[in-house]
């Protein structure tokens, strides 16, 4: 039996109400996985190609497998939670709880103080870089001031030299 088939034969015992085994999902998953990839590389070759007609047929059908691969994961994710709650007293729920709720209490002021960190740092940075960058330009400002007098007396002697010669 292909894979198409087997899809679509696992779908309708989805749809009928018929139970699936974990290994039957697992199957499907990987199945619907693969299929996921391959019809990746297909795309790319018919870019590749410029069949653009046949890509848009491509993207269509990853989406589906991609839906699907949502939906089972969805499942999956229900089913695996409504066992926790199912074997999981409320004391040991709370706990768990708490523990996650400081976990993640804990990351955010993490995430949080080192980008307050990073930011004053950034700005450290950018006013060292500011302070170094206006020293320079008064430096250059300065050096080319000087330079344009120098240049300016040197102009006004030749004019004054060149004025005497020729009264001579």
């Amino acid at each position: 039996m292909n894979k198409k088939s087997k899809l679509r034969k696992y779908s309708s015992q989805l749809e009928d109400g018929i139970d699936v085994s974990p290994k039957e999902v697992k199957r499907i998953y990987k199945d619907l996985q693969q299929k996921y990839q391959e019809i990746e590389e297909e795309i790319l070759a018919a870019i590749e190609r410029n069949d653009y007609t046949f890509m848009s047929d491509l993207v269509i059908e990853r989406n589906k497998i991609s839906l699907a691969i949502k939906t089972v994961e969805a499942i999956v994710y229900d089913i695996d939670r409504h066992r926790f709650f199912l074997f999981t007293d409320g004391v040991k729920l709370q706990s768990h709880l708490h523990k996650s709720l400081a976990a993640l209490n804990s990351t955010s002021q993490k995430i949080a103080s080192s980008l307050v960190n990073g930011t004053a740092k950034s700005l450290k940075y950018s006013s060292q870089f500011n302070e170094k960058l206006n020293h320079s330009l008064n430096n250059i400002s300065d050096r080319l001031f000087r330079l344009s007098k120098q240049l300016l007396k040197q102009s006004k002697g030749r004019e004054a030299n060149d004025a005497r010669k020729t009264k001579h």
